[in-house]
């Protein structure tokens, strides 16, 4: 019951802060791609949509800004927008290594004050394009180890998605 009312509260923030993000597509950029204009105009909307109310957002990375720029940007927008911003583990897209990955993930994972609220742990292999996802199950020996992972400095461990989690019926898998 308590997630249940943690995603409706965070659905609520959101239509709060949907007219100002209306022309903004599914995923954007707030990192390199984005001006210190275009921040500036965002985070207030983020910030007017989310103050008090518990709103989780998730970030993925994709190499194209420095790791402790991110983290600083990660920990702007969990410090100065009330967001719980959990950070995807970037292993089932294959965009980096895994050394690249764990540059970003050790730049916003430090205790005690990590930038990232948690980690997302991807449970897929991306088999498409970015314009159109398209991903496939991880075998379920792979899938099982990545579920019994945790985040450092007690944040949470998030799993994307449950469609991929091994043993789940197929109503709810497929």
């Amino acid at each position: 019951m308590n997630h249940q009312m943690k995603i409706l509260s965070a659905l609520v923030a959101l239509a709060f802060a949907a007219p100002a993000l209306a022309a903004a597509p599914d995923d954007f950029d707030l990192g390199g791609g984005v001006s210190s204009y275009q921040r500036f105009v965002i985070y207030p909307h983020l910030e007017k949509g989310v103050a008090a109310r518990p709103v989780y957002a998730s970030s993925y990375f994709g190499g194209n800004m420095a790791p402790e720029r991110y983290a600083e940007m990660i920990s702007g927008l969990t410090e100065n927008n009330h967001l719980n911003v959990w950070v995807q583990d970037g292993a089932g897209t294959g965009k980096l290594s895994a050394a690249g990955r764990a540059l970003y993930l050790d730049a916003v994972s430090r205790c005690p004050n990590p930038a990232a609220r948690g980690i997302v742990y991807e449970l897929f292999r991306q088999t498409g394009p970015d314009t159109a996802f398209k991903a496939e199950a991880l075998p379920a020996a792979q899938a099982e180890a990545i579920a019994a992972r945790r985040a450092p400095c007690n944040g949470d461990s998030v799993f994307f998605s449950l469609r991929y989690l091994p043993g789940l019926p197929l109503a709810i898998a497929g």
